[in-house]
């Protein structure tokens, strides 16, 4: 887990103690939310054919270095007027989180794990820095609709085979 999610976690933790929640349950409250990425960490595994702890490694390495978390977080609050538009946002957060499970998996097919895959997988990929400062950028505009869809095909584009 990166240290921005280690240090979410224990804050979550503290703020459930602090406002009453015996400490073990507030513990586990608070690991649910690493939790929430479990399923798609076992498919990186289960496509790199490499270990749980590589593939978590990996996947939390590339959500940091793509801040894919704040992104999707962020892309959750985008306002849709209507039942077709939340469709299209909730579509767009899919298509996010499956250019992440991808993303993972090609990292790690450099044979290395965590931060070292993302760097190996990097060095050999120049374009996806460009790719991570539009991302970027466009999230730090204010995500609307089309910009969330901008940069799910961005990112989706990213990993095409």
């Amino acid at each position: 887990m990166t240290p921005d999610r280690q240090a979410a976690r224990s804050k979550r933790r503290q703020d459930l103690a602090d406002a009453g929640v015996p400490i073990g349950l507030a513990g586990e409250l608070a690991d649910f939310d690493a939790l929430v990425s479990a399923p798609d960490i076992v498919t990186v595994m289960e496509r790199a054919s490499r270990s749980i702890g590589d593939a978590a490694a990996t996947f939390f390495a590339a959500e940091a270095n793509f801040s894919l978390d704040r992104i999707i977080a962020a892309a959750r609050s985008v306002p849709a007027n209507d039942y077709f538009e939340r469709l299209a946002i909730d579509r767009a957060i899919d298509q996010i989180v499956a250019a992440e499970r991808r993303l993972a998996a090609d990292m790690l097919a450099t044979g290395q794990s965590g931060q070292q895959a993302v760097e190996t997988w990097l060095t050999a990929h120049p374009e996806a820095t460009r790719i991570r400062r539009s991302v970027e950028e466009i999230a730090a505009s204010g995500l609307t609709l089309a910009r969330l869809t901008v940069a799910a095909n961005l990112l989706a584009d990213l990993v095409k085979a």
